[in-house]
């Protein structure tokens, strides 16, 4: 394709970005507090819509594409999760040990929020509960039931990948090693199945070391679907 028109449009969401980030550098955050319920449950409405509206891309249904630009709503359901998590956490400082009131109302935003996007993205939704958990931490939180959920989250997130094939092949890829009785030698370990990536990520950092060959000398990208 046109690498010009990709550079324009990657440094037209640059600009866009710094100016959001502007904006939101001046808006009083106890503002921002006040509204983080509402603004919680409006993204978890638009990633209950990609469910209708959303469009497929590389295999999977996340985005939601508007008349000039599309999204992913997890993304703002990830940001609105902690604004609303850092909120409940000052408010409920003075009792935050209390299991009932202080843990409980976290823990069920936290699952539904992480849930509904596990079933659309599983890794983004791992890495928001450790991002909760670690606020969690912060927040002083008890621990023996942050321990405990801790490990059933773990032991949902194994049944999950154990019983989709598709997860299973790519953690068995990523780590090199056979794991899970769902999946098969070939398509995990094949140069041309869920190895692919991993191999020609091998050769990227052998031929390029660690300053790299230099801007639009790669070969890899000859290989490799979407190079940028």
């Amino acid at each position: 394709g046109d690498v010009n028109s990709m550079l324009i449009r990657h440094l037209t969401r640059l600009v866009i970005a710094g100016v959001v980030m502007a904006v939101f550098s001046v808006i009083d955050y106890r503002w921002l507090s006040r509204y983080s319920f509402p603004l919680l449950v409006g993204a978890l409405l638009l990633l209950c819509s990609v469910w209708i509206f959303g469009v497929t891309t590389g295999g999977a249904t996340r985005r939601l594409d508007l008349v000039f630009f599309g999204f992913q709503p997890s993304d703002l359901v990830r940001i609105t999760l902690i604004l609303r998590v850092a909120t409940l956490l000052v408010k409920k400082r003075s009792y935050i040990k209390d299991f009932g009131r202080s843990f409980v109302p976290i823990l069920v935003l936290s699952f539904i929020s992480a849930g509904l996007i596990a079933i659309e993205d599983l890794s983004t939704s791992m890495v928001l509960v450790l991002c909760i958990a670690t606020m969690g931490f912060i927040g002083r939180l008890s621990l023996i039931p942050m321990f405990s959920l801790a490990a059933i989250g773990m032991m949902i997130a194994f049944l999950v990948i154990s019983n989709s094939p598709g997860r299973a092949a790519r953690v068995e890829a990523f780590v090199g090693k056979k794991l899970f009785d769902s999946t098969t030698e070939e398509q995990v370990f094949s140069a041309t199945e869920e190895g692919y990536q991993k191999r020609q990520a091998h050769i990227a950092i052998v031929s390029g070391g660690l300053l790299g060959v230099g801007p639009g000398k790669s070969v890899g990208r000859e290989y490799v679907p979407e190079p940028y």
